[in-house]
């Protein structure tokens, strides 16, 4: 986490203690469809300390997701805030849910703006060098010890994507499959389209046990996503078939895995 010596912009909050920050998240990944690569999903585990012996708490977070998601930004680099150019805007939060320590953004980029495009291009082309940290204000921070301090209040107002996170935790943390647990999260009582995470998979009552999609289906989805390049490692069958609730495929479809990259 990167403290600044003093408030840059003041809103007569009343609150002297109140100091800009911008925290990289310590795991970190943008998920996007590459039917509708505008909408991307940031996973991040925000409870563990940086390189700097700071974290911020997940109920720091929780507190101000509501005013986050009225007002909040995405950007590129938190350049909008150094610069005081609009065009490092790419984009707006539209949900944030919370699993245990780890915090959930779904967001929206501005398809008319170029360093949006220029993140979506990225993607597409397999980048690995994406991080990200949140932005705000400290407002309450607690001392833990040994170098160790916790922010327990803060005002979140941007998350930003960058090529140079603080912690090099969140690099390389970019994938365009979503994983079980995040896709549940965003789903669960949020009203999100869990379709929308693979383009709008056909569902059935034919389900492979407990899984809502067809066999057909997931078999032709799995085979696409193969090809592609997006399925190449067993972290990466995991993830596809965790989230379609058909974990006990794995043994089967790792022979093809093998098969194709070995």
């Amino acid at each position: 986490m990167e403290n600044l010596k003093e408030c840059k912009v003041c809103v007569g909050c009343g609150d002297c203690t109140r100091i800009p920050f911008y925290a990289p998240f310590p795991t970190f990944m943008i998920k996007s469809d590459k039917k509708d690569p505008y909408t991307v999903y940031l996973e991040a585990s925000n409870e563990e300390f940086d390189t700097q012996g700071e974290t911020v708490l997940r109920k720091a977070l929780e507190d101000e997701a509501e005013s986050y998601l009225r007002k909040g930004i995405l950007s590129w680099d938190h350049l909008h805030k150094l610069t005081g150019d609009p065009e490092f805007i790419i984009g707006e939060p539209q949900d944030v849910q919370f699993k245990k320590d780890t915090t959930f953004v779904k967001g929206r980029l501005y398809k008319d703006v170029p360093k949006a495009k220029g993140i979506v291009s990225l993607l597409k082309s397999g980048c690995t060098r994406l991080g990200a940290s949140i932005g705000g204000f400290i407002r309450e921070k607690k001392n833990l010890g040994k170098a160790l301090a916790s922010v327990l209040k803060i005002i979140w107002d941007e998350t930003a994507i960058t090529y140079k996170p603080v912690n090099d935790r969140t690099r390389g943390k970019v994938s365009l499959i979503p994983i079980g647990a995040f896709a549940k999260a965003l789903a669960a009582g949020s009203g999100v389209d869990t379709a929308t995470f693979t383009g709008g998979r056909a569902i059935s009552s034919e389900s492979l046990q407990g899984s809502t999609v067809k066999v057909d289906d997931l078999m032709g989805e799995f085979a696409w996503r193969l090809e592609q390049g997006d399925i190449k490692t067993e972290d990466d069958l995991s993830d596809f078939l965790e989230y379609h609730n058909v974990p006990f495929l794995q043994g089967n479809l790792k022979k093809v895995l093998v098969g194709k990259y070995n």
